[in-house]
């Protein structure tokens, strides 16, 4: 078991234990007896909820410890903050410990904890620094082999944190109940009696000769105002059509890199195809896979309409622990062509300025620090020419990145006769 310790927050929520379970025998049981406890009821019940109050976490859901330590980060703030205000994976599911209320267990267990197979379970206590029975207690409920937190990597099954995302994000969405919608209308609002005759000839209008003439003098200026637009609208699309062939927005450059197969990679190397290009690190908690399933599932529907003309790239910022190994186990998550490129501090420094993409890592990190990256959030678009042509941000959906390089692609071939 591993605790560690927030001094900034207040005393009954400063300190987290965490403690790694392997070849759990007793899920199903285990499973059965959360189950119980949140229903149980007087004092019985309450025993039993003080004994299993843990958040329990699929251990296949985490990829790292410092995905674990955000997430437990993120769920106190939104404990003391009152509100829930993430969707890291497993952040809920450590809040309900946090607010320490035992009848949100079951919700926890059905969508991240224990399942009747579950082999590697993760067991997380928010509360008391001086409370040195905890290992005891997380011991006493699960059998298993209690081991170190850095065999998570080995542990980790992209497919399930993904399916976990999704849930997280469906089940977080809801429609606006009718009765809300009903509190919008105005207070003021005084309704017509139901047995009153009276016309309201304010409501209904008289079709005059005066109002005849104001409504084709009104059609009339809407209809030169419209050309006017129109012709405005063309003038400005034959002007970034003619940008676009003079004159690009400087991003993109000089790359000094190598492949997650150990091949020299330069800017030379995007002539000949159109590629998205993403800066991340393999560390990221969530906004790194969110960015690249979505890229992934883009040039998925791409490849099926125009063949593989399409080259996803992934750029590490995180020299420091980004391997070669590393990156190419993390890009054969995502998509079987997702090319993963890495390089020393200054290498990497260059290809980020190059593409005016901030990037936190410092630069004498070591493989062994615990940090976390902040960077841009953008994927790039580059033509077959290896020039920028749009830039994708997490507000850009699936849907957007395929119709502007479908776009991008027919525009292309009405000036070259080609697709690439």
């Amino acid at each position: 078991m591993e605790s560690f310790t927030y001094s900034h927050f207040p005393a009954d929520v400063s300190s987290v234990h965490v403690a790694l379970f392997t070849n759990v025998s007793n899920s199903a049981q285990l499973k059965q007896r959360l189950i119980s406890a949140a229903s149980m009821l007087g004092l019985e019940g309450e025993e039993e909820r003080a004994v299993v109050n843990f958040a329990f976490i699929d251990a296949r859901l985490v990829r790292f410890l410092v995905h674990l330590q955000t997430a437990i980060y993120q769920a106190i703030l939104a404990h003391l903050q009152g509100a829930l205000r993430t969707r890291t994976d497993i952040a809920s599911t450590l809040l309900s410990t946090a607010q320490k209320v035992a009848l949100q267990i079951s919700d926890a267990i059905r969508r991240y904890g224990v399942s009747e197979t579950t082999k590697y379970l993760i067991l997380v206590r928010i509360g008391d620094p001086e409370d040195a029975t905890v290992e005891k207690q997380m011991t006493n409920i699960v059998e298993g082999d209690l081991s170190s937190l850095s065999s998570l990597q080995d542990i980790a099954d992209w497919g399930l944190i993904r399916k976990a995302r999704l849930l997280d994000l469906f089940s977080s969405s809801s429609p606006t109940p009718s009765s809300s919608r009903r509190l919008l209308a105005r207070k003021y609002s005084t309704p017509t009696p139901e047995g009153s005759k009276t016309r309201d000839r304010a409501a209904v209008g008289v079709f005059t000769p005066k109002a005849a003439g104001l409504f084709v003098a009104t059609g009339l200026a809407l209809f030169a105002y419209f050309k006017y637009e129109k012709e405005r609208l063309h003038e400005q699309r034959q002007k970034q059509l003619e940008d676009q062939q003079v004159g690009r927005p400087n991003v993109g450059g000089p790359l000094n890199l190598l492949t997650h197969q150990g091949k020299p990679f330069t800017e030379q190397d995007l002539v000949g195809h159109w590629s998205l290009v993403y800066f991340g690190f393999t560390n990221c908690p969530d906004i790194c896979p969110e960015e690249l399933d979505k890229m992934s599932a883009a040039v998925e529907k791409l490849d099926k309409e125009y063949g593989e003309v399409v080259q996803p790239i992934f750029i590490s910022v995180d020299p420091a622990r980004d391997s070669q190994s590393q990156i190419a186990r993390y890009v054969a998550d995502f998509h079987p062509r997702l090319l993963g490129l890495y390089g020393d501090y200054a290498a990497t420094k260059a290809a980020c300025k190059s593409y005016r993409v901030y990037f936190s890592t410092p630069p004498d990190a070591k493989a062994t620090d615990d940090y976390l990256v902040d960077h841009s959030i953008f994927f790039y678009f580059m033509d077959p020419n290896g020039k920028f042509v749009d830039a994708f941000g997490k507000v850009t959906t699936e849907e957007d990145v395929i119709a502007r390089v479908k776009k991008e692609i027919t525009s292309w071939k009405d000036r070259t006769g080609k697709i690439v």
